[in-house]
């Protein structure tokens, strides 16, 4: 539950700063002392940092979530492949709100929510996709996967000697 509220800020604040962040950039420019290279700056960091979050965002929900015991370097082709498919998702997205989400002045909120809609299912099955890609990489490799109660569990019963159903 952490970790699901944990991924949805950090995924929003990542759409939310990458799509306003030029605009409330400008705004500071011009109402401070601030000069304007950096909006350029953050032009020029904006995908690579983008790219970085994505995948550290991914790789974690790959590695702590699932109900399995999974090797860190086998998750690593689904965090890559959602990372991707969510950047090539995310970039047709904006592509269609530019040129064709004001098009329409008699249904352009309610074409543009549907388009979101239509984002958000794309988007989880490109990460569910990814967590199939993992499941297969490493069934490819070590045979069955084992079940688990979770890696935060694990480390808490391992670690901590944690046991939350012995009283």
């Amino acid at each position: 539950m952490v970790l699901t509220v944990i991924l949805i800020a950090v995924v929003l604040a990542v759409v939310l700063v990458f799509t306003f962040g030029r605009q409330v950039l400008e705004w500071v420019v011009e109402n401070t002392s601030i000069r304007n290279y950096w909006v350029s700056a953050f032009q020029s960091v904006k995908w690579p940092i983008t790219i970085v979050v994505l995948v550290v965002a991914f790789t974690l929900c790959y590695y702590l979530m699932p109900n399995a015991k999974m090797r860190f370097w086998t998750i690593m082709p689904g965090a890559v492949f959602a990372t991707v498919g969510w950047i090539v998702v995310s970039y047709a997205f904006s592509l269609y709100m530019r040129y064709f989400g004001s098009g329409f002045s008699a249904y352009g909120t309610l074409a543009a929510f549907v388009v979101l809609l239509l984002w958000l299912f794309v988007n989880s099955f490109i990460v569910m996709v990814g967590a199939v890609l993992n499941a297969c990489v490493y069934e490819y490799f070590y045979g069955q996967i084992h079940g688990s109660k979770g890696r935060v569990h694990d480390f808490a019963q391992t670690r901590i000697h944690w046991h939350p159903h012995h009283r």
